[in-house]
């Protein structure tokens, strides 16, 4: 039942909106580290499996169950928590807000502490916390006693292969690897599939692959992304493929083709590029995962990218974080110089830019630069330093293309003759775009990649009809909208946003992430599920390059559930076992299947006169 809308007096001095810097991150940073349990000691060693505790709140599955050891083994592996970004208060910040839709005008306080903190937050770009402010451990290092217990199984429990399947979804039809000892489904290799890199280009508003013989195919993205490797376990999660929970990289890549995701988006750390760090390998079942190579952190990435390529799963690989304690505002920082983030750059094109990695589409150059300014020619200038990065790729893999991210600051939009406040989603502004448009070195390579989010990040106020507001950002007696009214306003903000780069038909646009708590919203008109639905039918309907979903990790942290209560509530296209698909949370991406050309990524048969910068080269 809808709630009754109460006005207030926006015009009292008290009351203005929530300031910029209060407003929460996205849930890229909503996820601490892997750490081990100091109980795990406590287990027999002569037990076969560790027994796995109810789930705690604010922890996850699986959380006390058996992963398959660096030693061939099982033992725990570290509980996955999570840390949410604490809010920041600054100076002219007043504590609450409230506003109201009735009567129109402005939906936020006059008054000069608002227009203080509107002033302020255009003249000094927010500064966004990043993990180490929360004091979150950078590696898991497996204690002496877990090391010694994973000895003690040396892999006696063996799954059966039906038992690392995802179960729920579509009905798949593609054909399983059966490798020469007779295993189905957990190659040792995969084969060589012979074809050859594409020309990714980026024009007419959507991305083609070009083969060397002039064939054009545009590809449409219903993409998702896949965490863990920018954080300091250096490894995508959910690999552990142990009794209770965990699958293989093998069955997510069939799980994701047979429900029609055709791009996988995955979050890597600079620094672990550049030192090539080894992965904590025991978050990963090697015994089940035998083609996934965790020798180093180059090596993980290259066996990822295979499995992917094997179902014709495009890879967008993104810059996005620094350190695994340093998310990044900028592209560099005190620890990471700018030379030594293209020194990434150059280690992924110089191992990656060939036909093995035909899958490849490009880089998305750094994640959600939240401190950078654009177009003014300052150090942090991230229309300067997008080129720089891209051109940089570019050098190295002219057959890729750059994905850019937004900016960050306060805005007015008017919408149905009433302004709203707003502030970009953390990697969402490109407003400035408009007067400084990106060009790189090589034409028809700019992707813009601006995410999007919903009420489950931050409940912004144009998603409501009055209601009032705390210092987290939480909105009491909130009003829900209808569908019509919702959708307006979702399409309205992403054109003010980002949509008016998609006028001239040229660059693509898509949403490099979006979405938020689905299955789990607890609004009564369900209005966070509402927002991840709209959105994805003003992407198709206005003709857009597609989108990237957060996510397929059940660790996807949030903080709002719903508008009026301030916490962590998680959820992804996966429970919490890996094993199991989130049926209506998957049923809802279906959202995507109308996009004009949503289709597997194409393999042109490699040519022997097939030549270009990926050409050649394996790993």
């Amino acid at each position: 039942m809808r709630r009754e809308d109460q006005d207030v007096d926006v015009d009292s001095p008290d009351h203005s909106l929530v300031a910029s810097s209060e407003m929460l991150g996205s849930p890229t940073y909503n996820y601490s580290a892997m750490m081990n349990r100091a109980d795990s000691s406590d287990v027999p060693m002569d037990q076969d499996y560790l027994p796995q505790a109810p789930a705690r709140e604010v922890f996850r599955q699986p959380s006390e169950a058996q992963t398959y050891g660096a030693v061939g083994g099982y033992g725990t592996h570290g509980v996955m928590g999570f840390g949410t970004r604490g809010t920041e208060i600054s100076t002219y910040s007043p504590r609450s807000s409230t506003y109201s839709a009735s009567g129109g005008g402005r939906m936020s306080a006059s008054g000069s502490a608002g227009q203080t903190a509107n002033a302020t937050a255009q003249a000094n770009v927010f500064t966004r916390g990043s993990l180490l402010d929360r004091n979150i451990e950078a590696v898991s290092v497996p204690s002496g006693g877990f090391l010694e217990k994973t000895q003690q199984y040396k892999g006696r429990y063996r799954r059966k292969a039906d038992s690392t399947k995802i179960s729920g979804g579509a009905s798949g039809s593609g054909s399983d690897l059966i490798s020469d000892d007779g295993e189905v489904g957990n190659p040792k290799v995969y084969p060589d599939m012979g074809c050859e890199l594409p020309d990714y280009q980026s024009k007419n508003g959507h991305i083609y692959a070009i083969s060397s013989n002039g064939t054009e195919v545009a590809v449409d993205m219903k993409g998702i992304n896949w965490f863990g490797m920018e954080t300091g376990t250096a490894i995508p999660l959910g690999l552990w493929d142990n009794a209770e929970n965990g699958t293989t990289a093998y069955q997510i890549a069939s799980f994701l083709a047979t429900n029609k995701f055709n791009a996988v988006r995955l979050p890597l750390c600079v620094n672990w590029i550049l030192t090539n760090q080894e992965p904590e390998t025991s978050l990963i079942n090697t015994a089940e995962n035998r083609a996934i190579s965790v020798k180093n952190y180059m090596t993980l990435l290259k066996s990822i990218i295979k499995v992917l390529a094997y179902r014709n799963i495009g890879v967008l690989l993104s810059m996005h974080t620094l350190t695994s304690t340093d998310s990044g505002g900028l592209w560099y920082s005190d620890t990471i110089t700018q030379d030594d983030f293209l020194d990434a750059i150059d280690t992924l094109t110089s191992n990656l830019c060939s036909e093995t990695y035909w899958n490849i589409m490009g880089i998305d150059v750094k994640n959600e630069p939240s401190e950078a300014t654009w177009g003014d020619g300052t150090d942090t200038d991230f229309h300067a330093g997008a080129k720089t990065i891209a051109d940089r790729m570019l050098d190295g893999c002219s057959n890729w293309m750059g994905f850019v991210e937004g900016i960050n600051a306060d805005h007015t939009v008017t919408i149905d003759g009433t302004d709203y406040d707003y502030y970009d989603w953390y990697g969402g502004g490109l407003q400035d775009a408009a007067d400084y448009p990106l060009t790189f070195s090589t034409a028809d390579k700019v992707v813009y990649a601006p995410h999007y989010y919903t009420p489950a990040v931050y409940p912004q106020a144009y998603f409501y009809d009055g209601g009032t507001q705390d210092s987290n950002g939480a909105i009491a007696d909130y009003v829900e909208i209808d569908n019509a009214t919702l959708k307006t306003r979702i399409k309205s903000t992403m054109a003010d946003m980002f949509g008016f780069l998609a006028d001239d038909n040229s660059s693509a646009v898509l949403l490099g992430e979006f979405g938020g708590l689905y299955s789990s919203d607890l609004h009564p008109e369900l209005t966070t599920q509402r927002c991840t639905e709209l959105s994805m039918e003003v992407i198709v309907e206005n003709g857009w390059a597609g989108g990237f979903v957060w996510s397929l990790n059940p660790e996807s942290a949030y903080q709002f559930n719903p508008a009026d209560t301030y916490g962590t509530f998680t959820e992804g296209i996966l429970e919490d076992d890996w094993l199991t698909a989130n049926s209506v949370f998957l049923k809802g991406m279906t959202g995507l299947d109308d996009l004009a050309n949503l289709k597997m990524f194409p393999c042109f048969e490699v040519e022997e006169s097939s030549s270009g910068s990926g050409s050649s080269g394996s790993g």
